[in-house]
């Protein structure tokens, strides 16, 4: 397989194995409901160390991913900011920054900025999910290169192109540039042939448009002629009724003979006028029908409908440029077909994939949730607040459901300090309980904890357990608790765990300070693996690589 080569390659390669991990700190002044980190989250922060926040409790659990990076026209101007471990490569951002169009490496910087973030989001996709990333012209070709070596070429679905715009640029010199794209990839997309009901379809329930049902359960579905029509003479056919049909004359009938008799032996037919036509069951109309790779604006909409939205919600126009519009990101996630899905956005902007999942799940009753990630400090003026007031409602909108408000909740969140070996030694970061949990057992196992939030059961820490072990962690966020004897593994305590996992059969594994006891000890006669904190943070899951 071709690979894409570029500036910086060979120092960001495995870079997101190397951002450290922050724990999502929730802020209830700015949240709606109850904070919760199992909940739909809005977090202020850089999308690669947010990203990574969400590991624990997210990894292979996102069915939707929606991205809208940075397009890199050279109009624009965006920052790197990730702290990579190479001195070159983050001196030659820091000379070369913001990236704008007079930078001739800007291509090379936004790979560089790609990479980490899309090995992560391979990362917290489902075996079933799929990632959309909205792009254009100046970086298509980059991008669909670099999805293909972390995705893998296999898993490349489709590129969607969408018209952006109505309007003509007669200041275009070339052509009128009104197209963006939609690049699309599967994590597994063998997982989406497998099975009809599995096919990624567009819903469309035609059965209102059929007045010919005859209330059993089936409409009529006139099938395109230009697929349907066998090329036969013309002919006469009689019916098992005894209803005779001539074939008309100067063209060629739709269906064969034997096509009509077996449509007649399955109750199939139907006619419209003097034809006969075909009939199908209602819940294979419901079915859907293929995507169309070229979307179709009065679906999808324009951005000028993104930009009309934001005017109704803020009352002007001017708090996001260029948001995409609500119809889009709509049609996307309901694309998978699943009303309880988990849908993530790491480039949040104004916030579109938000209220659309909120929009969704008023439409159908769904249980959607949203993640959005947003760098800016406009997280909160024009992303969080945008989603407060389409929970809220705005009273002046068209919509009725929009003046009544989608309902629904958020958790805000801030990122914490970096978990780090230094910052736990000196107590100037020391994570919660389940935040330090939740992340030694996704590097260790590769368990994502999913919905349950992580907390000691026992007064040995034990805070989960698979078909093989019991996990412990002897911790509290406290530096002279840390210090002291109960933070040990002990004879005593040994013991108890022991006894606890070979009722089932099992071993444990326990995070601790310190221990008072040999590891053959602890192995030869309790069966418990000892993992020392705070180095353990640092063990990398094989998952990852």
């Amino acid at each position: 397989m071709p690979t894409l080569e570029f500036k910086g390659k060979q120092h960001i390669y495995a870079h997101h194995l190397t951002v450290p991990y922050r724990p999502l700190v929730p802020d209830p002044t700015k949240s709606i409901g109850d904070p919760t980190t199992d909940g739909n989250l809005i977090i202020h922060g850089d999308s690669l160390e947010g990203l990574k926040a969400l590991l624990p409790r997210y990894a292979g659990r996102i069915k939707c991913i929606y991205i809208d990076p940075p397009y890199n026209t050279g109009n624009e101007t965006w920052i790197y900011s990730d702290n990579t471990n190479s001195p070159h490569l983050q001196q030659w951002f820091d000379d070369h920054s913001p990236v704008d169009g007079e930078d001739l490496e800007r291509h090379d910087k936004w790979c560089c900025m790609m990479w980490p973030r899309l090995q992560l989001l391979r990362e917290l996709l489902s075996d079933d999910g799929v990632v959309f990333v909205s792009i254009d012209d100046n970086e298509l070709h980059h991008l669909r290169m670099i999805m293909d070596e972390i995705f893998g070429e296999e898993n490349f679905i489709v590129v969607q192109t969408r018209k952006a715009m109505h309007t003509v640029r007669n200041s275009s010199k070339y052509f009128n540039l009104n197209v963006d794209y939609v690049l699309t990839y599967a994590k597994d997309k063998s997982w989406f042939g497998a099975k009809k009901e599995r096919y990624i379809r567009f819903l469309v329930d035609k059965s209102a448009n059929y007045p010919h049902d005859d209330g059993d359960g089936r409409g009529q579905y006139k099938l395109d002629p230009l697929h349907a029509r066998n090329y036969y003479e013309p002919y006469e056919f009689t019916f098992t009724n005894g209803v005779v049909w001539q074939a008309p004359s100067g063209r060629y009938p739709s269906y064969s003979q034997d096509t009509l008799r077996r449509m007649e032996r399955d109750n199939r037919i139907v006619f419209t006028g003097r034809d006969p036509q075909a009939k199908r069951y209602l819940n294979e109309v419901q079915e859907g029908q293929p995507p169309n790779a070229l979307l179709d604006p009065r679906v999808v909409g324009y951005n000028a409908s993104g930009t009309r939205m934001l005017r109704t919600i803020f009352g002007h126009g001017d708090a996001f440029p260029q948001p995409k519009p609500v119809e889009l990101i709509k049609y996307l996630i309901d694309l998978l077909r699943d009303p309880s899905a988990i849908v993530l956005d790491s480039f949040a902007g104004s916030g579109t994939t938000a209220h659309a999942v909120l929009a969704l799940n008023r439409d159908d009753g769904g249980s959607r949730q949203f993640i959005l990630i947003e760098c800016e400090d406009y997280a909160t003026t024009v992303t969080a607040e945008r989603v407060r007031r389409v929970v809220s409602g705005i009273s002046d909108a068209n919509s009725p459901d929009l003046r009544a408000g989608l309902g629904g909740s958020f958790t805000f969140c801030e990122l914490g300090e970096p978990l780090t070996v230094e910052g736990m030694l000196n107590g100037n970061a020391l994570p919660p309980f389940s935040s330090l949990a939740a992340w030694l057992l996704h590097t260790v196992t590769g368990v994502s904890s999913g919905t349950n939030q992580l907390a000691a059961m026992n007064q040995d820490g034990h805070f989960y357990s698979d078909s093989q072990r019991d996990y412990y962690l002897l911790y509290q966020p406290d530096l002279d608790w840390l210090r002291g004897d109960e933070a040990a593994l002990n004879q005593e305590k040994a013991s108890r765990i022991s006894a606890h996992s070979r009722k089932r059969n099992g071993t444990a594994v326990v995070f601790a300070a310190a221990k008072y006891m040999s590891q053959r000890d602890l192995t030869n006669e309790h069966q418990i693996t000892f993992c020392q904190i705070p180095y353990e943070i640092h063990r990398t899951n094989s998952r990852s690589v």
